[in-house]
């Protein structure tokens, strides 16, 4: 037996997923990171495809199969690394605006429901 105080192994590399999304279309692609890679060595990989590259340069945020997750997390065999855009509008806004437009158009037609009964519109 030898000196060695802590086993000597290499550790196999690991396969992840990166996915991202925008209104042009949906990209994914594999990639092989060495052991112990960190979500931020992903971006440095020099096969990452050009438009996820661009989306990693303007992302929100990054998630792991929908948690969000920090740049110096460390990554796992098998893990699908999300890239998040900024939201184009805020959800709540959007919802009363659309909410709104239908209400206006029930009234229109001479329809109520029970918010626009008795109220004009």
């Amino acid at each position: 037996m030898g000196n060695d105080s802590s086993p000597s192994f290499i550790q196999p590399p690991i396969e992840v997923e990166v996915v991202s999304a925008n209104l042009t279309g949906a990209f994914r692609q594999r990639l092989t990171l060495r052991a112990g890679a960190h979500l931020q060595d992903v971006r440095r990989c020099a096969d990452l495809l050009p438009e996820l590259c661009a989306a990693w340069d303007k992302a929100a945020a990054f998630s792991v199969f929908g948690s969000l997750r920090a740049p110096d997390d460390p990554l796992s065999a098998g893990d699908r690394i999300e890239i998040l855009r900024p939201l184009v509008a805020d959800p709540k806004q959007a919802r009363q605006e659309r909410v709104r437009a239908q209400r206006q158009a029930r009234a229109r037609q001479g329809l109520s429901d029970r918010w626009t009964r008795g109220r004009s519109i």
